[in-house]
């Protein structure tokens, strides 16, 4: 993966916004270059090429520190980071960014609520966003690699049939108001169409474990939300549980390939629109992977209590 860090004419040479950018390419180089071997010692000479400077590089070994992915192994006095190794969390996170990478459900998902964030904090107050200059933004980037032009007509092409944008002259786009809706809702887009199919009677949830305000890794596990009770399944519940869900997964003593398979699982709980098939991923893949490190009273057992008043 020798070209994976170099310069990329579509990426700014620097600027703080893309500091996860380049942070994930280190990943994925680090793990190249590494094999996986914790005990390498890897040079990062390649961020100095790609970010510009050293003064830069030092910004993107501070994240990936903080993070907890690598350790310093050689420091000069300015700050500078010469070498370093991957922690095994770090080869973790590779891990998952390289399968995420080449997962096209995954793409998919993230192109499209990418898109709609990205025009609603582009485009001024009731205005519209050149599409054009969405490759010029850390949008644009997934897992450590560009969207392609096709994934982005795509997504857009998507986005417009389901009435959450809409052209606005020429390469412009606006929100609809059900993508504003979308956007801040905070979810996936097939999450937030799921909620917007839903019908039928609804019922509250106070707790999902009979206690209200139950707090979960710092989040509340559904307070008093409306969650529908007919054949779907509450698109705003499910957007919580998979929340909760991806700050569990340190809580989990999985291995890194047993990692990876947890969050494919949760991808595909929130990007598929089959109701029989979400049910299926819960109950005979993450609830089991839940209950296996589970205590009672711990914050795991109130997840799947919150999965179970969801699935069953």
């Amino acid at each position: 993966m020798a070209d994976l860090m170099r310069p990329d004419p579509s990426l700014p040479r620097f600027t703080d916004v893309f500091l996860p950018v380049y942070a994930d390419q280190f990943l994925l180089h680090a793990l190249e270059a590494g094999a996986g071997d914790l005990d390498e010692v890897l040079s990062t000479q390649p961020v100095v090429e790609a970010a510009g400077s050293e003064a830069q590089a030092i910004a993107v070994v501070s994240v990936l520190r903080a993070r907890g992915w690598m350790v310093a192994e050689i420091t000069y006095a300015s700050g500078f980071v010469e070498l370093v190794r991957l922690t095994p969390s770090g080869l973790t996170e590779a891990r998952r960014l390289k399968a995420e990478s080449t997962r096209r459900s995954s793409r998919r998902s993230y192109t499209r609520i990418a898109v709609l964030r990205w025009v609603d904090d582009t485009a001024p107050a009731s205005g519209s966003a050149d599409l054009q200059t969405f490759v010029f933004s850390p949008a644009s980037w997934f897992c450590g690699g560009q969207l392609a032009w096709d994934e982005i007509h795509e997504a857009v092409q998507y986005l417009r049939e389901k009435g959450l944008l809409e052209r606005y002259g020429g390469r412009e786009l606006a929100l609809t108001p059900m993508g504003q809706d979308c956007v801040e809702a905070g979810t996936t887009v097939e999450v937030f169409m799921q909620g917007q199919q839903n019908t039928g009677p609804t019922q509250n949830f106070f707790g999902a474990v009979g206690a209200v305000n139950s707090t979960v890794h710092g989040g509340q596990v559904i307070a008093g939300n409306n969650a529908t009770v007919n054949s779907g399944i509450d698109g705003a519940a499910l957007a919580q549980l998979i929340t909760q869900l991806r700050a569990a997964t340190s809580d989990l003593d999985l291995t890194a390939e047993e990692v990876e398979a947890y969050e494919a699982d949760i991808v595909r709980l929130g990007s598929t629109e089959d109701r029989e098939e979400q049910r299926g991923i819960w109950q005979s893949r993450i609830a089991p992977r839940l209950g296996s490190g589970v205590q009672a009273g711990s914050a795991l057992a109130t997840i799947i209590q919150f999965g179970m008043a969801l699935f069953g």
